[in-house]
């Protein structure tokens, strides 16, 4: 009889703790649909910005168009975050229900090549800058159709360096959160798609802003003390967003990073693991594009003539 007893408690025991992950999994997935919802008004507000004031961002349309290119990619995520949710939320409310397939998997490899893409948006913005400091007097690798077709080339970039892991199915179907993403255990596909998708942009970035300050400094070496404070300054400035920008792409792109390394390491992951992974991600995605509209001078300036055109015309 007690040997029954202790059967019963534990499989009580059992049920108890697997709905409780169930909470915790549906409380983190609804956190990531809010942050979605909130990514998608962000970028849609600054896209629709940028289109209503074409006029005032005429003079630097190269620079805006990079930023374009950053929310589209912004929205693109947020979208396939909120059907990531959805179907996760509704899996752990009707815990036998599966969604596995190839439509899943393509949904998932889609959300990490938007991704991707937006990491590398940054390096090509860096890139701009840094052909601007070396290349100031020569306006034709300055075109807005170069720039056009280089962001798009982003896109086609990322889509064809995700694409073998996709076709040898390091995309998988996570059962318990019921989507399909780069599974945190499967550390070839994780190395893979953080090396690829995280580092290389960011090496880039780095790279790039580490060389426009040498140019500028070499450019400033021989002018007078006062051109040489402002000139100080500037630096100050573009080291400070650098910092900045390099500490939210950290933020966005580490739970991805730390939790197959917790894994390997450790060689188990808890079930609200994933959750917590995709609910950390929004968030820092979300107040990485807020930061970003108040750090970046051609973002804060757009804002600032909005403001003044709208006063205006009341």
């Amino acid at each position: 009889m007690s040997h029954i007893r202790s059967i019963v408690h534990s499989y009580n025991t059992s049920i108890s703790e697997h709905m409780a992950m169930q909470r915790v999994n549906i409380i983190f997935y609804s956190m990531t649909l809010f942050c979605s919802v909130v990514q998608i008004y962000i970028s849609a507000c600054v896209l629709i910005i940028m289109i209503l004031c074409r006029s005032i961002i005429r003079k630097q349309c190269i620079d805006y168009l990079l930023y374009t290119n950053t929310y589209i990619a912004l929205l693109f995520v947020a979208v396939f975050w909120i059907d990531m949710c959805t179907y996760s939320i509704y899996g752990q409310i009707y815990i036998e229900i599966s969604f596995n397939g190839w439509w899943c998997k393509i949904k998932g490899y889609l959300m990490y090549i938007s991704g991707c893409t937006f990491f590398y948006t940054f390096a090509l913005q860096a890139i701009f800058r840094l052909r601007c400091t070396l290349y100031q007097r020569q306006v034709k690798l300055h075109s807005f159709r170069r720039y056009v077709i280089l962001s798009i080339s982003l896109w086609i970039l990322t889509l064809f360096e995700l694409l073998p892991s996709f076709l040898i199915g390091d995309v998988e179907y996570i059962d318990y959160d019921h989507h399909c993403q780069f599974a945190p255990t499967n550390i070839r596909g994780s190395i893979t798609v953080y090396s690829i998708g995280f580092l290389v942009p960011f090496g880039l970035t780095v790279f790039c802003y580490i060389w426009i300050l040498f140019c500028i400094r070499e450019q400033t070496a021989a002018l007078i003390n006062i051109n040489q404070q402002a000139s100080i300054r500037r630096n100050r400035i573009i080291l400070k967003r650098l910092v900045i920008l390099l500490i939210f792409m950290t933020m966005v792109a580490a739970p991805h990073a730390l939790i197959p390394i917790a894994y390997s390491i450790i060689g188990y992951l808890p079930l609200w693991i994933v959750s917590l992974e995709w609910m950390s991600t929004s968030l820092a995605i979300v107040l990485f594009s807020i930061i970003l509209v108040f750090i970046s001078p051609h973002l804060k300036k757009l804002r600032q003539d909005c403001i003044l055109y709208i006063r205006l015309r009341q």
